[in-house]
């Protein structure tokens, strides 16, 4: 984890140097033609492209809308927050993400969730990410946060099992409602909001500068919740989770 937070800060702190340059100067890694600096997410998907969380579906796209998997979500999760301790899991003959899903399921990470073995390729929703993160963040010692529900526009639809996890991670910062407010926690993640989640719980873990928004996200009043598609690519060639993880999936 501590290597990984270090490529994250210094991927994070390249955005905030590069300030007085074009923001596709800010970044080691070529821009995704389907992810433009004008795009809302752009500054989260570079700098853990950066960081080496995540990679494009192509060297040139990224597929920002496609949605995530449970298997996925606990691999991001899992080498932004303990990766150290998947590395000992992992043995031979693994999936790509087994050894993530084992460690997650001995911390309490899928505690709350719906997250199965039968489910853990079906498209992960808002509800089952914000209660991940929840545990997550507790992990990496983040604080718990004071939070206004009222700020939460369909708060009184969310059920009682996720409300607890929605109310800290929506004071953390890390998921947001719609423009209206809504979080809308039955929706699917897209690999837009999944690069900007785990950058926000990095910036939280590791005391590091949030990545600076292009002007287009700074004058909109909120980014979508949710995308179309299937499927998310990241990196995992370097994690000893063998040549599978790199692929698409």
């Amino acid at each position: 984890m501590k290597l990984m937070k270090k490529a994250a800060a210094a991927a994070l702190a390249a955005v905030m140097a590069g300030t007085a340059l074009p923001a596709a100067l800010a970044y080691s890694t070529p821009d995704f033609s389907d992810v433009p600096p004008s795009h809302w997410a752009y500054p989260y998907v570079m700098s853990m492209a950066d960081a080496g969380v995540l990679k494009g579906t192509s060297a040139t796209t990224y597929a920002p809308e496609q949605k995530v998997s449970a298997a996925m979500l606990v691999t991001l999760v899992g080498r932004v927050t303990y990766e150290d301790d998947v590395a000992a899991a992992t043995t031979d003959g693994d999936s790509w993400y087994s050894a993530y899903l084992r460690v997650a399921k001995d911390k309490g990470v899928l505690e709350g969730t719906t997250i199965t073995d039968a489910k853990i390729e079906q498209e992960v929703s808002r509800y089952d990410m914000a209660v991940v993160l929840a545990h997550c963040a507790e992990l990496l010692g983040v604080p718990e946060a004071d939070t206004d529900t009222s700020k939460i526009t369909d708060y009184a639809q969310i059920p009682d099992a996720y409300a607890g996890a929605v109310a800290q991670v929506y004071a953390l910062g890390l998921i947001t409602g719609d423009i209206a407010g809504c979080f809308n926690g039955a929706a699917a993640m897209s690999r837009a909001e999944a690069a900007t989640v785990i950058s926000r719980l990095l910036t939280l873990a590791g005391g590091t500068e949030e990545p600076e928004k292009p002007a287009a996200e700074e004058a909109a009043a909120a980014r979508p919740s949710a995308g179309n598609g299937r499927g998310v690519l990241i990196s995992g060639g370097d994690r000893g989770i063998g040549a599978a993880a790199a692929r698409a999936f």
